[in-house]
């Protein structure tokens, strides 16, 4: 499934790692790796907030202008990403430490509108919005 990241907002992302990991009560990093640049980011995912975590875990990836990678808070230009969940005993941001990918899949960033870019052709004029 897709996962959807909404500019400047706390998202939800829903994802079975529970039932891959190999280690006692892991920290948990998310890479997201850009198709447009191939540039990393790598923050930490903390609060597992279900209540059934049989089934599903449930964390909270804010996107903001404001980048906090210790807490789960990125900035992320709109665009289509893979994200992979890489599980840890250490308390660090490097992935070095990381044991192994427990998830993996695309991820969609998703601009608010509030920004316009503007691409001048002959004799067309086409707009993009974010």
């Amino acid at each position: 499934m897709t996962q959807r990241v909404l500019k400047n907002q706390s998202n939800t992302l829903i994802l079975t790692l529970t039932e891959k990991i190999t280690l006692t009560d892991p920290n948990f990093l998310i890479e997201i790796f850009s198709k447009q640049n191939h540039d990393s980011t790598i923050a930490r995912l903390s609060g597992d907030s279900t209540t059934n975590i049989t089934r599903f875990n449930d964390f909270t990836l804010t996107e903001s202008p404001t980048e906090d990678l210790e807490t789960g808070v990125v900035n992320l230009i709109p665009g289509e990403y893979n994200y992979f969940i890489w599980q840890t005993s250490a308390s660090t941001l490097f992935l070095s430490a990381a044991t192994s990918i427990v998830e993996s899949g695309p991820l969609v960033v998703v601009g608010t509108g509030q920004t316009t870019s503007t691409f001048s052709t002959t004799p067309d004029e086409f707009t993009v919005q974010y």
